[in-house]
């Protein structure tokens, strides 16, 4: 029973509060641009108006296994060292029996000629002797090694964001392996001597332009994989964050000092911090600090401290941002607060602006996800709708029905399709490369010949009437039972035959003259208090609030608020069976950066033009509202009194 309540009531509050954002054409409007960043400024010509927008779900994978070393030194090796993991971070060391101290790890990416690989790590080496630190990649039984990044001379404790592209030599000879090396100008010196490794990340980028990563450059790249990630993931629920000129919002400034970014400010008395999000490489410029300094920290590097005028380069998107007085003493946070600072993209500080921001939120139904396939085939949140143009299968050992090993040059596993067939669409030898994905393997082929060139490629009829068939290196598996073990559990993602339709309630986006905006994996929800507040998806965890609001008529009250656990929060004063609106951030690594399609007003005209097309749309969403409204009043009946 107070599950049908809290419908009514989360519905309610939906009608009063949200209003859906959307993606549409209109004069007045830019084209529309596509960004896959985590992070983009909006067109110079733009004014303040609502932005047309959408959001394609992308998939990508990591290779890198134990990438991250939560699971310690495993999987990974060393040469001439040794090798030790703790808090995420992996240690090599050198024994003295090389100049060239190396760790390596072998990837789940196969080697295939001509096959573009992205590889991203933060590597840190732990003293001043090393003349270089670098990523060289080759097969796991053979090829040449070619080197896919380099920093000569690294400075004593500076953290390196280092990535490259490699591509994959023909006479490479098993999966892609990577070594992380540190040199040294002779083997005495680089006994003892360490380097610290953290984040791995290697993508596969296919094998030629029509793969979607494959013609992409280094920025390109490093834009679309922001931060690291494990396995295979998808677009999960996020925040579209339209910022003004202004990047700078007082207001949010907590007393103390961010030791790490990410971390909350610590409290002490004459430091005041906060987080922005910035655009790696570009020029941002500090004003209206009058006796205070600031401080730009990022997790590769502390820059000191600074005063009026001066002009930041980012090198990471989170950034904190710290202030204390020029002489160090203890102030009070309104004193600050007071100010008119400012940090703005560019080298030149110009008028004043007061921060403003607009947030709009894609909320997608629980355990839900937007999906990417190779074929350039998305999930999209767009005009106040979920399109699902994808559906998946999770691979069970009765899935997989047969090995066969007849051909010369590779083995086949068949996998029987009954569980999921009817909701692919229909193939044809238009529309047959890329409508599923399955990792570790190539778009598909129709016309099956014993070719080598064909290992780790999927294949089936046209008709759909036979097995899909996954083309493996010969002796992979001894017997069925073996491919059974290894494959059960793999993830395929597959094209539906009929795309699905659901109406979401999202929020507006406003965007800004010289405005930036900035994507964020958040989660907006609303909950009965109950002794507290449990998240309602356990898979995406808390990992920082930013806000709660009580509901009450209509109107949002902030409140207090003490965090239990990953999970769960208390509320200073709530009431059983209160409503409350929060907003958090889950960690980053759950997600992937979506593509946004967006126009903006670039007239007045425009704006109004904008604002009279929103005005028909929520007119027609409040009716969608209002009747799932009287859908649940139908359900409840006489259960409780309802106006």
């Amino acid at each position: 029973m107070n599950q049908r309540i809290k419908k009514y009531l989360l519905v309610t509050l939906a009608l009063l509060l949200l209003i859906p954002a959307q993606s549409f054409a209109i004069n007045g409007y830019s084209d529309v641009v596509e960004e896959t960043r985590s992070i983009f400024s909006l067109p110079a010509e733009g004014v303040k108006g609502q932005v047309s927008v959408g959001v394609k779900g992308n998939t990508y994978s990591n290779g890198t296994k134990n990438g991250d070393f939560s699971n310690g030194a495993t999987d990974w090796f060393s040469v001439n060292g040794t090798t030790s993991a703790n808090n995420n971070i992996l240690t090599s060391i050198g024994s003295g029996g090389s100049a060239t101290v190396q760790v390596y790890t072998t990837t789940n990416i196969n080697s295939v000629s001509n096959k573009r690989v992205f590889i991203k790590a933060l590597l840190k080496a732990t003293n001043d002797s090393s003349i270089n630190i670098r990523g060289r990649i080759t097969g796991e039984s053979g090829g040449t090694t070619v080197t896919a990044f380099e920093q000569l001379t690294p400075v004593n404790n500076q953290v390196y964001l280092l990535s490259g592209i490699i591509t994959v030599g023909s006479d490479w000879v098993g999966n892609v392996r990577v070594f992380l090396q540190h040199a040294y100008s002779d083997s005495a010196t680089a006994s003892g001597k360490s380097m610290e490794i953290q984040e791995v990340l290697t993508v596969d980028m296919g094998t030629s332009s029509n793969d979607e990563l494959y013609d992409l450059n280094i920025d390109e790249l490093n834009d679309r994989f922001p931060y690291w990630f494990n396995g295979t993931k998808s677009t999960l629920p996020l925040s579209i964050n339209g910022v003004g000129k202004n990047l700078i919002d007082t207001l949010q400034l907590e007393r103390g000092t961010i030791n790490e970014p990410g971390d909350k400010p610590n409290g002490v008395t004459n430091r005041v911090g906060m987080h922005v999000n910035l655009q790696i490489g570009k020029s941002y410029i500090i004003s209206g600090l009058n006796d205070f300094k600031v401080y730009f920290r990022t997790d590769l590097t502390d820059n000191g401290w600074h005063g009026e005028g001066y002009v930041y380069t980012a090198n990471s998107v989170l950034t904190a941002v710290i202030f204390r007085k020029s002489d160090n003493s203890e102030f009070d946070v309104s004193e600050l607060k007071g100010l008119n600072i400012q940090l703005e993209e560019g080298a030149s500080a110009t008028t004043y602006e007061v921060y403003k921001e607009s947030i709009s939120y894609i909320t997608l139904p629980e355990g839900e996800e937007l999906r990417s396939l190779p074929n350039g085939v998305k999930d999209e949140v767009s005009g106040g709708k979920l399109y699902k143009r994808t559906g998946k299968h999770v691979l069970q050992s009765g899935d997989i029905t047969s090995l066969q090993t007849s051909a010369t040059n590779y083995d086949t596993v068949a996998i029987v399709q009954g569980n999921f067939s009817p909701s692919v669409v229909a193939i044809d030898s238009s529309n047959s490369p890329g409508i599923f994905r399955i990792p570790g393997f190539r778009n598909a082929s129709i016309s099956i010949t014993d070719d080598d060139s064909l290992v780790w490629t999927y294949a089936y009829d046209t008709d759909f009437s036979g097995a899909l068939r996954l083309l493996i290196p010969k002796g992979t598996y001894v017997d069925l039972a073996a491919a059974q073990a290894d494959l059960a559990g793999t993830t395929l993602t597959y094209q539906l035959a009929q795309p699905k339709e659901q109406t979401l309630i999202t929020t507006p986006l406003i965007g800004y003259p010289n405005g930036t905006i900035i994507i964020e994996p958040v989660v907006k929800s609303a909950a009965m208090y109950k002794d507290g507040i449990t998240i309602e998806d356990s898979s995406l965890p808390i990992k920082h609030i930013e806000s709660v609001n009580k509901i009450q008529k209509g109107i949002k009250t902030p409140v207090n608020f003490t965090k239990i656990d990953e999970y769960s929060f208390t509320i200073e004063g709530a009431v059983n069976g209160e409503i409350y609106e929060y907003v958090y951030k889950y960690p980053s690594e759950l997600t992937t950066i979506p593509t946004i399609s967006y126009s903006v007003p670039t007239t007045l005209q425009g704006q109004v033009n904008g604002n009279v097309k929103i005005t028909e749309i929520n007119t027609q969403t409040i009716q969608e509202i209002q009747n799932r409204i009287d859908l649940l009043r139908q359900q409840l009946g006489n259960v409780i009194n309802i106006p």
